[in-house]
């Protein structure tokens, strides 16, 4: 599994993130069977988003889709399971190091006091890479994960996550974001792992 983000910085023109998904090949999800939409043991940040993400899915094309407040007429033939969360994760990276760099004798200064002889040199210095070292840093994760199970609920039967590192959007922004973008690019019928860039144009931040 490709560890799943969103990066953005201040001179960058795109917002690049990761797909993964897991997919049953002996079952299949028909986007016009009624479709129940559930938080997570009933998390309050997951289920604030349940309305977001039944918008989303009725826009990528599933006709039947409720929450649990409006679905009263049957028996769901599929319950997707959403949970919305933040994580603080710890990573080592290589880096380089800066200083002072010697570049050798620049200049050479003597003078005389009677017959002694004084000379001083100076050095010609540059500031540069000086070596290499690990360091420690934390990031801040946003995941979108969503769960579907069949009619028993007792198999999952798809899975997909989308996940983000981003530091500069407000965070209702990014998780209503990062819900859109990864409900439109699911695919029922195979599991996938990739990485995509949208314009910054794209992405409301503010």
């Amino acid at each position: 599994m490709l560890v799943s983000m969103f990066l953005i910085s201040g001179c960058a023109k795109y917002v690049s993130g990761n797909y993964y998904s897991e997919v049953d090949p002996d079952y299949k999800i028909n986007k016009d069977e009624a479709l129940l939409v559930t938080a997570m043991d009933d998390d309050l940040t997951s289920k604030y988003y349940v309305k977001h993400v039944i918008e989303k899915l009725k826009n990528a094309g599933f006709s039947n889709v409720y929450g649990k407040d409006t679905f009263k007429i049957y028996e769901p033939k599929n319950t997707v399971v959403i949970v919305l969360k933040e994580k603080m994760d710890s990573y080592q990276y290589a880096s380089a190091d800066y200083g002072t760099i010697n570049n050798g004798i620049g200049r050479i200064d003597c003078n005389s006091i009677g017959s002694n002889i004084n000379c001083t040199t100076t050095n010609n210095t540059s500031y540069g890479v000086v070596g290499y070292s690990t360091k420690n840093d934390i990031v801040h994760g946003y995941y979108f994960l969503t769960h579907w199970f069949d009619e028993s609920k007792s198999k999952r039967r798809f899975f997909v996550m989308g996940s983000t590192y981003e530091k500069q959007c407000d965070k209702d922004k990014l998780y209503k974001f990062m819900i859109e973008q990864t409900i439109n690019r699911m695919n029922l019928e195979k599991p996938l792992d990739f990485q995509y860039k949208i314009s910054t144009e794209q992405v409301d931040c503010k």
